[in-house]
């Protein structure tokens, strides 16, 4: 599993442009390894996506435990039926300061 991450963004919709963008630019993906598997609702989940930066309790648990590493990130993954999973690399917080855009 590998994602292209973006530090700190607005929203979900803010990393997946970015994803993209890094994807037409060849840039190589960051290789993810899941630590923690997060279901959300589907209004969770559309909450989070509107807000990545506000602190979630279901992360604080993760925050000490989820970054970069040299083999890649060790990431918590959200996710919700019918949407697309999304990787958050926390390190140290519990708000997705990297977000994941998962190809």
């Amino acid at each position: 599993m590998k994602a292209y991450f973006t530090r700190k963004p607005m929203t979900i919709e803010n990393a997946k442009a970015n994803a993209e963008w890094a994807k037409a630019k060849r840039q190589e993906p960051v290789e993810v390894n899941p630590i923690a598997t997060i279901t959300l609702s589907p209004e969770q989940y559309t909450a989070f996506c509107k807000a990545p930066l506000k602190d979630w309790d279901f992360l604080v648990p993760y925050a000490d435990q989820s970054g970069f590493t040299r083999d890649g990130a060790d990431c918590v993954i959200i996710e919700c039926d019918g949407q697309p999973s999304i990787a958050l690399a926390l390190e140290g917080f519990a708000y997705g300061r990297y977000s994941g855009w998962l190809v």
